[in-house]
């Protein structure tokens, strides 16, 4: 009987326990497990997100590939498509930059200057919107080089050289200072131009391919 009594008393207090603690219990699991289930929806969503991205970019390079080869209407079109759905849908993405990046190099190509800058402003925004990755780096010396050749192509010469002071990568090196000689020499300062051109010859060298420098210089 005692046994019996001791029973009856756990099992009571196991229905008073639980008449306070169960509706609380039961939910705290239920969050838990919306909370395990929903983290691992979000990151298959991401990984889903990011092969689509790829494969959109991959398509759009291909066509862009396309088009320096043999231009057609319908190949600018579906490039400007894929290169739109790249910025909507995935927009955080960096294959949506590198669209907007050649999208940049169709337009000024085409002479459409304005169009190239805007590219370049959208990609360069969401490149420097937060904190920059080892990735991030390079896109954005990147950006600010074609900006400034975009600005000198506008004769902008003022915001020509401020985004080239933007620049900081090494690799860039080179690059920047041919650049700085072209805008100088657009603006008939000859000798600051050439300084810059035997600077940028000294850093090429380095890297090989200092030809077309040497033409500057011998036209200058």
């Amino acid at each position: 009987m005692d046994t019996y009594r001791t029973e009856e008393e756990q099992v009571e207090a196991i229905k008073n326990w639980w008449k306070s603690n169960g509706v609380s219990t039961i939910t705290t699991i239920a969050v838990a497990i919306a909370l395990v289930v929903g983290w691992r929806g979000w990151q298959d969503s991401q990984v889903e997100n990011a092969a689509t991205a790829s494969s959109l970019y991959q398509n759009l390079f291909q066509i862009q590939q396309k088009l320096e080869q043999q231009a057609t209407e319908e190949d600018f079109a579906t490039a400007d498509h894929l290169t739109g759905q790249l910025k909507s849908d995935y927009e955080s993405s960096a294959y949506a930059r590198y669209a907007a990046l050649l999208k940049a190099k169709r337009s000024a190509e085409k002479g459409d200057m304005a169009t190239a800058e805007a590219e370049l402003q959208w990609a360069l925004v969401r490149t420097e919107g937060g904190v920059l990755t080892d990735e991030d780096l390079p896109l954005r010396d990147l950006l600010q080089l074609r900006l400034a050749k975009i600005y000198l192509a506008q004769e902008k010469f003022e915001d020509a050289q401020a985004a080239l002071k933007k620049v900081n990568a090494k690799q860039f090196k080179a690059i920047g200072q041919e650049l700085e000689g072209d805008i100088f020499y657009a603006q008939g300062e000859l000798d600051r131009a050439r300084k810059s051109y035997q600077l940028a010859m000294d850093n090429a060298d380095r890297i090989g391919s200092t030809e077309v420098l040497r033409i500057k210089m011998s036209n200058l």
